[in-house]
């Protein structure tokens, strides 16, 4: 095999841009919540394109989500939004989904970082002690946590997917569709 059938092989190119860039820098975009909703659409993304996609998914949310910090250590890694009206499709039981929906922001809650609204509660994964598989949750609320609105929970995910190096090459849904729960997976 020569040189450029191995160029071929480990470097692709941004849907949205164009650039190249090595295949493990890919990011899995999929607003179709694999080709659930209509109108979506599924790409492969640098992560600046993708962090305008998650950015344009925030400005256009109506709701109110937990957003929990991407975890690094995964296995085909991915992001995903549930909406708890459709988390027991996913095997979520009732009992987790109301332990959850207890960190929401409240209805009136004011972003600590500029004062805007804030839907969103920026949480450490010590929300599932940092096992999203052990379908424990941690009720004491004994863990990082700040309300955000969407501007500034941009800005703060961003930065920790930069600063931890994060690349989403399973899937990323963006926020959607009711109040929920966003998260690391393993796909």
């Amino acid at each position: 095999m020569g040189l450029f059938s191995l160029l071929k092989i480990t470097e692709a190119f941004c849907e949205k841009c164009q650039v190249v860039l090595p295949q493990e820098q890919l990011n899995q975009f999929d607003s179709t919540i694999r080709d659930e909703k209509d109108g979506g659409e599924y790409k492969s993304v640098c992560r600046n394109c993708l962090m305008d996609e998650f950015h344009n998914a925030l400005k256009n949310f109506t709701f109110r989500a937990i957003m929990v910090h991407p975890l690094k250590k995964l296995d085909g890694m991915a992001y995903q939004y549930y909406p708890f009206q459709e988390m027991p499709e996913y095997e979520w039981t009732q009992e987790q989904i109301e332990e959850f929906k207890k960190f929401l922001p409240p209805e009136d809650a004011h972003c600590e970082e500029c004062e805007n609204h804030a839907q969103f509660n920026w949480c450490s994964p010590d929300i599932y002690f940092h096992d999203i598989f052990s379908q424990k949750i941690n009720t004491t609320g004994e863990f990082s946590q700040e309300y955000l609105c969407s501007e500034c929970l941009f800005k703060k995910f961003k930065e920790f997917i930069e600063k931890e190096d994060i690349y989403f090459n399973a899937e990323f849904f963006p926020p959607y569709d009711g109040d929920g729960l966003g998260t690391s997976f393993e796909d």
